[in-house]
């Protein structure tokens, strides 16, 4: 199977991104699905795409406009090192950054995260503090 050209949301993704915006101070949807992408590899999601996964028809981007410096590539080579991370990548991606919005979503709705300081480790948080 050949990589994703194109990486789309889900229709769920979709909308938890543009609910957030009011919580976090971005409003660019490619940022939030970027955003989505390191969460879940930060709260360890699967890479499995259930009947769970979503509903196709979300904001589409073109892989290369997403990763333009070829980071989140990188970044799966790393976390996902199995065979379908390392030939199809941007697939790993967008599962990912769908994922983890539906997650984020998921947690800021039961009061989990409330802010983005809550996406940072208690550790650097308590660096921070030390300033």
């Amino acid at each position: 199977m050949a990589d994703l050209k194109n990486i789309a949301l889900t229709l769920e993704a979709e909308r938890v991104a543009k609910s957030i915006e009011e919580v976090f101070p971005v409003t660019n949807l490619m940022d939030l699905a970027r955003l989505g992408f390191a969460y879940a590899i930060r709260q360890g999601v699967d890479l499995q795409r259930g009947a769970d996964y979503g509903t196709k028809g979300g904001s589409n981007y073109s892989s290369a406009g997403l990763d333009a410096g070829g980071r989140m590539a990188e970044i799966v080579a790393v976390f996902f090192p199995h065979e379908g991370a390392a030939t199809e990548p941007y697939r790993v991606v967008e599962t990912l950054m769908n994922k983890g919005l539906v997650l984020l979503g998921e947690h800021l709705e039961e009061g989990t995260i409330g802010s983005i300081s809550d996406l940072m480790p208690q550790e650097k948080m308590e660096s921070l503090d030390k300033m």
